[in-house]
């Protein structure tokens, strides 16, 4: 069941770009039809959760939300090393559900 979304999580960890890199996680899950409500269960259980539901990534500056609006490109630089670490922890925790 998510086979797929599993696959372009390891990718996006590994470093590709999504098609718009001013997205987050939740619109590659969107894609694929995975539940917000199912996705913020698992994110939820990162490590470096930031205690944010909606911005779940940490910054060392900004808040989360100020992080997410002001950033151009969500996928460079520290900040997008800790979203591609998220998509790892996530991709990780899906195919425990097997």
């Amino acid at each position: 069941m998510y086979e797929k979304f599993v696959a372009e999580l390891r990718e996006l960890a590994d470093g590709a770009d999504p098609k718009d890199v001013a997205l987050g996680i939740c619109v590659v899950a969107a894609q694929h039809q995975i539940s917000r409500d199912f996705l913020k269960k698992v994110i939820g259980k990162w490590p470096e959760h930031s205690g944010s539901s909606q911005f779940p990534i940490p910054h060392k500056k900004l808040s989360p939300k100020e992080a997410f609006y002001s950033t151009p490109n969500l996928w460079v630089g520290s900040y997008g090393s800790t979203r591609r670490r998220l998509c790892t922890f996530i991709a990780d925790t899906l195919e425990d559900f097997k």
